[in-house]
């Protein structure tokens, strides 16, 4: 007679393979194949602990087990599974409800003490199997579920989710709300004696289309082009010779000439920013699937890479700014991911994605573990700090802003971490310190600060009155004028502001791109003045 394999066996073997598995997956760089192995692998693995557990129990249950379950192994089995299960749901369900978009509600911990003080009472009847006070318990617990419920809803309106709260939870929005501030479209402020005289350049999130303003907001120029019907532009950036260089987010990147003529297009994942530099170069960030290592275990990402292109479009470098940002990355995005991955959700959307050819992590805010948003060429060296074509970057889920070293693809000087909040848009200004566009997703009102980045002092700083007047939980950008103005882009509003030092607004401006059924306006990503000459050496054609 051949003996029986034992569960524990079998669990021990298992393990074994997976780890291996793991490992051997992950060096071949295929982050798909890694997340239908690690999903399917988890599976099994778990439902062989179950058994293992389940036969553990069975073990030390008294010896008449007849009860609920006529003494059958399989019979005690599933009524183990049917309960996990409803814990479970019940978990979710209430945690779902009194946590949405993870904003605590004190309420959840009578919904989480009920299911703890449940889960002991039915331990004990699965222990010693009666039907009628399992049935009594179960009735009580769906009664205690059902006063909570009733409690939670009429007891803090909070728990319905507000717009800004929404916008946190999605990817960028074209369209943001804007019931408040529905009739505004514009130049709604605009002091000539205090503001600064230049031209404005920006995009409507919603269209394929950039535009030069003046400070009344008459459009002076305009460039307009599109490759595909439900291209938009995400970011686009002007050089001196009036080129502009466009970005259609996770699609390609595309050069116009003055008058909307294409030149070229490079279609490549790329986000975010371009930085032209003095040479012409172009660097540009793009997003790349691939698998990394953090503290030795394999896992998919979302990596950004920087780009350096010639002014014809050549890639002549990328640079990974994982692998330069690495030491920063904290362990438990590793956990965060591998639960991510064995949600049966995202696995089928993972699939899905990948069946249809397009990106698998595309909207996937958990593996996006950088999210870089911003590159400056940095123009001149400062003692102790940085040297001329040094890179100013802000990655936003990392609450970082720092300075690499392009040649030796180094992070030589950051700050940030358990300051920031989401934040976006650093700039180098003349004086050597940096302005920071502080999102402020958690604290809910955003900020804009001036820090010293020898000291890591903020030296400024300017918030509304009250704070929660000037919020973009998402994008965002400032900008030092010439006289000491700071321009800001509230991007989640699509509003533009000008500030003096002391926060007086002094130019105001709202996207006129209004839907006014939805209540809605277009985002404007970013808005930046031409200040310098030689960015006005172009104004000569439109007069």
């Amino acid at each position: 007679m051949r003996p029986k394999i034992k569960i524990s066996t079998l669990f021990a073997a298992g393990i074994i393979c997976y780890i291996i598995g793991l490992y051997v997956i992950g060096f071949m760089n295929t982050p798909f194949l890694f997340i239908l192995f690690f999903a399917i692998a988890t599976f099994c693995l778990l439902i062989t602990f179950f058994l293992l557990l389940t036969d553990l129990f069975w073990e030390i249950l008294p010896p008449d087990k007849a009860g609920v379950y006529g003494n059958d192994k399989w019979t005690y089995r599933v009524y183990i599974l049917a309960y996990l299960i409803f814990f479970l749901i019940a978990g979710w369900t209430i945690n779902h409800y009194f946590l949405p978009y993870n904003k605590f509600h004190p309420v959840s911990l009578l919904g989480n003490a009920g299911i703890l003080l449940f889960s002991a009472f039915l331990g004990w009847n699965l222990l010693k199997p009666n039907g009628k006070s399992i049935l009594i318990g179960t009735a009580s617990f769906i009664l205690f579920v059902s006063l909570l419920t009733i409690v939670g809803s009429i007891s803090d309106k909070d728990v319905v989710p507000s717009s800004h709260e929404e916008i946190k939870s999605l990817p960028y929005l074209t369209w943001v709300p804007a019931e408040k501030t529905i009739q505004k479209s514009g130049v709604t402020i605009h002091d000539q004696r205090q503001s600064f005289k230049g031209v404005n350049i920006y995009n409507s999130t919603n269209l394929s289309k950039a535009y030069l303003m003046d400070m009344s907001g008459d459009i002076l120029h305009t460039w307009s082009a599109k490759m595909n019907e439900d291209d938009t532009w995400h970011h686009i950036e002007m050089d001196n010779n009036g080129d502009l260089l466009s970005i259609v987010e996770d699609a390609m990147l595309l050069r116009l000439d003055w008058n909307s003529n294409i030149k070229w297009v490079v279609k490549m994942p790329f986000h975010h920013d371009i930085a032209i530099a003095q040479n012409k170069d172009i660097y540009a960030l793009r997003r790349k699937e691939e698998m990394v290592f953090i503290s030795g275990l394999p896992v998919p990402i979302l990596n950004d890479y920087i780009v350096v292109l010639s002014p014809n479009g050549e890639i002549k470098r990328e640079i990974s700014l994982f692998k330069v940002l690495k030491k920063g990355v904290p362990f438990n995005v590793v956990t965060k991911i591998y639960l991510w991955i064995i949600n049966p959700k995202n696995l089928w959307e993972i699939v899905r994605r990948k069946l249809e050819g397009d990106y698998i992590f595309y909207g996937a805010d958990l593996v996006d573990i950088l999210h870089t948003n911003t590159i400056e060429i940095i123009n001149r060296s400062i003692n102790g700090l940085c040297k001329k074509g040094d890179i100013l970057i802000a990655v936003r889920n990392l609450n970082l802003i720092g300075i690499i070293d392009l040649e030796n693809e180094d992070l030589i000087w950051s700050w940030g971490r358990r300051r920031l909040s989401k934040p976006h848009h650093p700039s180098l200004l003349e004086n050597g310190n940096i302005l920071i566009y502080d999102n402020g997703q958690k604290r809910e009102y955003s900020r804009i600060i001036e820090l010293d980045p020898l000291t890591k002092k903020i030296v400024w700083k300017y918030r509304a009155n009250p704070p929660g007047q000037f919020h973009s939980p998402t994008r965002g950008a400032n900008q030092r004028l010439p006289n000491g103005n700071t321009l800001i882009t509230e991007s989640d509003s699509g509003r533009v502001f000008e500030i003096t030092n002391n926060g007086q607004i002094v130019w105001e401006f709202y996207n006129p791109e209004i839907d006014t059924e939805e209540g809605t306006r277009a985002a404007i990503y970013r808005m930046l003045r031409l200040t310098h000459p030689k960015d006005y050496a172009i104004l000569g054609r439109l007069k």
